[in-house]
């Protein structure tokens, strides 16, 4: 009984937070809908701001999957979680402010500044808001991952580490793009520091032992014979 229990308030934690995504997308589209006058100039708006959707949809992807990973590796209801995910929520729902802004500056930067929606002036202090609300969800995930090592049971905790890590690596990285933000003579370089996150996470985990001697869906691996010309005799 107390183990359906336990599963019974998992699944609502994690549909609650399956839905704090969903309305996290739907800030999202709202931060980047235009409010033009002709159907034409509101075509070409909603074209010039896809790319910051995009961006700012494989963002929130990218954590929700996380947390959807969490669950399958961890498998538990402690407290702790609840309070994780709760935390999560909240500064997803915080963090999807600064979201849309900063999805909008890149694409901004990467069209040369056409659409003219944001100031130089401005990027500093959106490189420091953005830093620091991505810094701590990859804070919150890598401690839902670690949680799950300590108060779980977790079919695979290599990966359950390896994944801590990653994001450990991750919150740095970020971390280091608010401090750069906050030096004025480096200020406008602080979104540079992203470009360490595919080299350093890629070489992470191609030298992690991510190997647990379990199978993707199932028991665990059947270990070869060390004598395989040996006859049991009856």
């Amino acid at each position: 009984m107390r183990e359906d229990g336990n599963r019974s308030d998992a699944a609502r934690l994690d549909a609650f937070v399956d839905a704090a995504f969903a309305f996290a997308l739907t800030l999202l589209v709202a931060t980047n809908a235009g409010t033009t006058g002709t159907l034409i100039a509101a075509l070409d708006a909603a074209l010039a701001s896809l790319p910051a959707f995009v961006f700012g949809f494989a963002v929130l992807a990218m954590f929700w999957h996380e947390h959807v990973s969490w669950r399958r590796l961890a498998s538990n209801a402690h407290w702790s979680a609840t309070l994780l995910s709760l935390a999560l929520v909240f500064v997803v729902l915080s963090f999807v402010l600064a979201l849309g802004p900063m999805a909008g500056a890149i694409a901004d930067y990467a069209l040369g500044g056409h659409t003219g929606q944001f100031r130089g002036a401005d990027l500093p202090a959106l490189y420091r808001i953005y830093g620091a609300g991505f810094a701590m969800m990859c804070a919150l995930v890598m401690l839902l991952f670690l949680q799950g090592m300590r108060h779980g049971t977790p079919a695979n905790p290599p990966e359950l580490r390896g994944r801590a890590i990653i994001y450990g690596l991750m919150a740095g990285i970020a971390s280091l793009s608010v401090i750069v933000a906050l030096i004025p003579a480096t200020a406008f370089s602080a979104a540079f520091a992203y470009a360490l996150l595919p080299p350093v996470i890629g070489l992470f985990a191609w030298r992690f032992d991510w190997g647990s001697g379990v199978a993707p869906d199932g028991p665990q691996r059947p270990q070869a014979d060390p004598h395989p010309d040996h006859v049991q005799h009856r």
